[in-house]
Parts: C-alpha cells; sequence; structure tokens
C-alpha cells in the first residue's frame, strides 16, 4: 500500500493490507514451551506432507480467559479478529481489521466465502493490483483543473477510473455469466446480485458526482472492498466449493492468494486444507495431542500492520456483536454514510448512525428549564434565531446606524467603486422606496444581490459579506 502526506483533509500514514502480503522472513518466533505443553515436542521435519491438524507454523493465544494453540497450513498466524457491536470509519476510510478483505475473520455459514477473498499478494497481480491502491489528494481533480464547478468538492482522475473500470466491467460481466445460467425455479446465491449492482453503482457515482476529499477516498474503497468480496464469493461458488468434496484432492501448504478463515470446526480445517486455502485452527492447549508443528511464532498484530486511527465526522455504525452482523453494517456502512453534509441536521454529531440523539455541548442550569421542555425564561434568554443581527458594541454603533439609515437606492459614494453612469443614476432615483411587504407573488424593492455598499469596505461587516460571497459565488454563477 501507499503512503501519503499527513495533511488534515486526508490523514496518513496509511498502512492497510500490509498482513495480506507478508514476508515470511518477517514473523518472528516465539517459545515453544506454554504452560508446560511444548509444541515441538513431535515436530517431524522428514514428514512430506502435513496434516489437516498440523502446522506449518502454530501460535499461543488466550481466547475468553483460556489458553489455545493455533495451527495453519500457511507461514504466519494473524491476531484473532475483534469483536464487539460497532463498526469505525478509519483514516485510511477503509474499516479495519473488521473487514474481511483486510483482515481474517470466523469461518461464517451465512458468509463462508469470506476465506476466499483475494489478498494482495505482488505485482504479478496486475489484472486486478488497482484494488489495493490507496488513493491520495493528488488523485483528487479540484476546480483549478476547471473540470469542476465548486471549490471543495471534485472527483476521482480520469486516470484512476480509467484504471478502475476494466477489472469492475469484467467481473460484472463474470457476474452477468454465472447469473444467466440458472433456470427456474432455480436462483443465484443472493449476494452475488446485491454485490454486482452495489459495484455497478459505486463506480458510476464515482465517476458521476462530485464530492468532498474523504467522501471521494470512501467511494473509492467501498468499489475496492466491494470488488474483492464479489471476485472471492464468485471462485467460492464456482472454483473452491465444487473441490471440498474432491475426495482425490490430498491438500497441502496454501498456495492461493486468499485472506482464509479462522475456525474451531475440524470439518472446515479438513476441506479448507483439501483445496489448499488458508485456515487457522483454534484448539484449547489442553487438547494437543502429537500435532506435527513446524514451528512456533507469534500472533500478527493489526495495530502494526493496518490503520486503526478513527477518521473525525464519521460516526460508527452499531449493529450487533456477531461476525453476520458487522459484515451487515459494513454492506450498509457507505450507503448510510451521507455523500455531503446534511444541511437540515442539527449541527450536532450523532453518537451512532442508529442514535441520533444530540448531546449539549454543556449542562443547562436548573433556573432556565422545566421538566421535559424550555422555560420561558430560557428560551427568550439563551435562545437565538440563526440570523438575528448582532448588538452592535460602541465601536460600530455608528456605523450601524449609517447603514441602517442610508437609502439603499442611493448611489454609493465611495472611491472603491467607479462612478454610476447618468442613465443608472437616474434608475435609482425613479424607484420607489415606500414600505411594502418583501412576500407575496412580485415583492418589490429587493435585491437578488447584496447591494454594493456591502461588499465594498474594509470593515469587519465588510469582510464577512466577502467572505460569505466567495463561498456560494460558485453557485450563484
Amino acid at each position: 500500500m501507499l503512503f501519503s502526506h499527513r495533511n488534515s483533509d486526508y490523514p496518513s500514514p496509511v498502512l492497510s493490507n500490509r498482513v495480506l502480503e507478508m514476508d515470511p522472513s518477517s514473523v518472528s518466533d516465539a517459545p515453544s514451551i506454554h504452560n508446560g505443553v511444548n509444541l515441538l515436542e513431535y515436530r517431524d521435519l522428514n514428514k512430506q506432507r502435513l496434516g489437516p491438524y498440523d502446522g506449518r507454523v502454530a501460535a499461543h493465544v488466550s481466547v475468553g480467559g483460556t489458553s489455545c494453540y493455533i495451527t495453519t497450513n500457511t507461514d504466519y498466524v494473524p491476531g484473532l479478529p475483534p469483536t464487539g457491536d460497532e463498526v469505525f470509519l478509519h483514516q485510511d476510510m477503509r474499516w479495519g481489521p473488521d473487514d474481511p478483505t483486510l483482515w481474517p475473520h470466523h469461518y461464517s455459514e451465512t458468509y463462508c466465502h469470506l476465506g476466499a477473498i483475494p489478498r494482495r499478494i505482488g505485482p504479478h497481480q496486475d489484472d486486478i493490483f488497482i484494488m489495493w491502491w490507496n488513493p491520495g489528494r493528488h488523485d483528487f481533480v479540484c476546480p483549478r483543473t476547471g473540470h469542476t464547478l465548486m471549490r471543495g468538492l471534485g472527483k476521482l482522475s480520469g486516470a484512476r477510473i480509467s484504471a478502475l473500470s476494466p477489472p469492475v466491467h469484467q467481473l460484472l460481466t463474470r457476474c452477468e455469466g454465472y447469473i444467466n445460467c440458472f433456470d427456474p425455479p432455480r436462483r443465484p446465491v443472493p449476494l452475488v446480485p446485491q454485490l454486482a449492482d452495489s459495484l455497478h453503482h459505486g463506480l458510476d457515482r464515482l465517476c458521476s458526482i462530485p464530492a468532498t476529499l474523504k467522501r471521494m477516498v470512501l467511494g473509492v474503497t467501498n468499489v475496492q472492498r466491494t470488488f474483492l468480496e464479489l471476485y472471492g464469493l464468485l471462485d467460492w461458488i464456482t472454483v473452491y466449493q465444487p473441490r471440498m468434496t474432491d475426495t482425490s484432492r490430498l491438500g497441502g501448504a496454501s498456495d492461493v492468494d486468499v485472506v482464509g478463515v479462522y475456525t474451531m470446526d475440524p470439518l472446515v480445517a479438513e476441506q479448507f486444507h483439501r483445496v489448499r486455502l488458508p485456515y487457522w485452527f483454534i484448539r484449547p492447549l489442553s487438547a494437543f495431542h502429537k500435532d506435527n508443528i513446524l514451528r512456533v511464532v507469534k500472533p500478527l498484530d493489526p495495530v502494526n500492520l493496518l490503520q486503526l486511527a478513527v477518521v473525525e465526522g464519521f460516526p460508527p455504525i452499531k449493529g450487533g456483536p456477531t461476525l453476520e452482523q458487522r459484515i451487515q453494517n459494513i454492506h450498509r456502512g457507505t450507503s448510510t454514510l451521507p455523500w455531503y453534509k446534511n444541511p437540515f441536521a442539527s449541527g450536532h454529531a450523532a453518537k451512532t448512525i442508529e442514535m441520533p440523539a444530540p448531546r449539549p455541548s454543556r449542562a443547562p442550569s436548573a433556573a432556565g428549564l422545566s421538566v421535559g421542555k424550555l422555560s420561558a425564561t430560557s428560551k427568550s434568554s439563551t435562545q437565538q434565531k440563526p440570523y438575528d443581527r448582532p448588538r452592535p458594541n460602541n465601536q460600530n454603533r455608528n456605523q450601524d446606524t449609517h447603514f441602517q439609515q442610508r437609502n439603499k437606492f442611493a448611489h454609493f459614494e465611495t472611491p472603491y467603486m467607479a462612478a454610476a453612469l447618468p442613465s443608472w443614476r437616474a434608475a435609482l432615483a425613479a424607484v420607489d422606496t415606500s414600505p411594502t411587504p418583501l412576500c407575496g407573488p412580485h415583492p418589490r424593492n429587493v435585491y437578488v444581490f447584496p447591494e454594493p455598499a456591502f461588499v465594498i469596505g474594509s470593515d469587519a461587516r465588510c469582510d464577512m459579506y466577502l467572505h460569505h460571497y466567495q463561498l456560494i459565488r460558485d453557485a450563484l454563477l
């Protein structure tokens, strides 16, 4: 994965997915004896083929206070996957170790394809290597290039779109072929068209809709994650699952570039061993009995391999503690998070997506509150309308009076403004300045744009109007 420079809009460093391209030489050895059990006691280096319960490497772990050991057909042992009822978006705009495309998880009957998701190995995966690339600011097409209208919004660069589109379209074509091979009443696996639809629309949004830098990066990572899961799902259905019942396959070391799974089920270990999918078989240390283990290593820590710092402005998504519920949260996470800032929101950050109750910034005094609602005293003294004019102080009181009393349809005399044409002076003098309502089908005496006096000058009030005008200028034009 790439590293990018630290800034407020796109925090760094980005440390995504390095565990999935692990160099076996970087795995550290660990003591073989734990609680009086020596995992290397029955080691046989001359054995030609390891069985499903043996381990090329093994590791000691503690699960729920129970001392366990893990055996695997790979050369490393990733740390145990996380648990909890919330998933968090991290500063690389990915879901961290909760994401099964970034970190192995326990085997699930509902999502049995997670172990077949591709993992990053090296440049030899040129056809889909873009799915492990981290977007940065230099990939963000901003207004100074002339390709977008609004300041602060932009799109993914055309070069990156051109790199993402071909593998996505090839995978969608493969999905279409799989779906079309079913005749009623047979149906494809429901998750296939769901992921295909999400992938198709995710790429369309990247190509069509401007967004902030963070939201653009989130759109890219969503397309990448959906692509990898859909790729693994199709491989599981069409390649690996049919091989599970092939008794002629003898298995062996993992030779497939996929993520793999944790399991405590011997049947799953046997099946994954047979088709050479990576697996990590967890058992209590008391169950150790003549397993041939070649090496004992330390589990890899996701803290050193993934970006775990939580990004600001994106509340966690709360669901349930099970793996299936967390996967569902990730599936709907990108569609739940807003593409733009909600103009109707109260302005307070929600604690979670499911519980958007705003929290007061400070505790109100007892004198100003009645039970369940604000008292009249509190409403009149503490609440302020959003467009109330600030009360002038002694320094600008005379200036504000000048703005209030001046005839806004008279020519504004200032050295910063060019002299008006005689015809324009006459037109302004002919305007009816009598009081009229500002509503109705045809209101009069209303400026569509701020009058020149508001944007000419050097005082703080004029500076404020100039600042607001610059923010909305593109939209007005």
